[in-house]
């Protein structure tokens, strides 16, 4: 009887020092499934996103806890390849540029829902560089975070192979009942590193392309081609669902999904 009265008291204490140990302070992140319904791709030119509420993904005590909301990485590459199609293959993403596919081959772990892979930090996605893309300051660009996170709905992201027609992501407010349309910006003011050109919209620009550009603390979301034709760029996003643990107050991430490869239009 003793003997048992003892192993209870050791199991007791070994429950409670795991969970001193931070056991409890794991917290999970949904993903949203990589399906057609929640992602429609036309070509490189347009991706319309049927995003669910955050809050209907998982229990109402972790989303209060940690206030997470929807984030997009991308990164940008200087390309050769000149064509509206597809770029969903190996083949395809290598012609776009090698470092693409083999970036998409890096995260894929990530992204692939039948494994247990997490990203543990933004660090993940900075160490490939990509970065957090951001919303032009002019509009009101905390009605668009807002509306996602509560809401959900339905946001497309346009890049119109049209020159001088700058990238947007558009949706309908709920509240104004009207379509609103929001201009793409990289990464901007919150970067270790300066953008060029220098009004951060997403266009293939001579100066974008130049190797002048990249010398320094320069361009770190652009991968430039060596060598050969360097007369167009395409970018190449990926969402995930992020909060803020709120016993260390660090980022927590979901699992990514690849939202689509865009060719960026040329500036005017």
């Amino acid at each position: 009887m003793k003997k048992n009265r003892l192993k209870i008291v050791i199991l007791i204490i070994l429950i409670s020092s795991l969970v001193s140990c931070g056991i409890d302070d794991f917290y999970f992140l949904p993903q949203v499934p990589d399906h057609p319904y929640h992602f429609h791709l036309t070509l490189n030119t347009e991706a319309i996103i049927n995003l669910p509420p955050i809050v209907q993904m998982m229990n109402s005590y972790q989303f209060n806890l940690l206030r997470p909301s929807y984030v997009i990485f991308y990164r940008i590459y200087i390309s050769d390849f000149n064509a509206i199609v597809d770029i969903n293959t190996p083949e395809a993403r290598s012609s776009v540029s090698p470092t693409l596919q083999a970036d998409f081959v890096t995260f894929f772990p990530f992204t692939n829902p039948d494994n247990h892979t997490l990203v543990t930090h933004d660090s993940t996605f900075l160490g490939r560089h990509y970065y957090e893309l951001e919303l032009d300051q002019e509009n009101d660009s905390d009605v668009f975070s807002d509306i996602v996170t509560s809401s959900g709905g339905i946001f497309t992201i346009n890049f119109q192979d049209i020159p001088g027609i700058i990238p947007t992501i558009s949706f309908i407010d709920p509240i104004l009942e009207e379509e609103i349309h929001i201009n793409l910006m990289r990464h901007s003011q919150r970067a270790n590193f300066a953008v060029r050109p220098d009004d951060y919209f997403f266009f293939y620009t001579d100066e974008l392309v130049d190797e002048t550009s990249f010398t320094g603390n320069i361009n770190h979301d652009v991968n430039l081609r060596t060598g050969g034709i360097r007369g167009e760029a395409f970018v190449s996003m990926y969402l995930v669902i992020r909060g803020s643990n709120p016993v260390n107050f660090q980022p927590v991430l979901g699992k990514p999904t690849h939202i689509g490869i865009f060719k960026l239009p040329h500036d005017i």
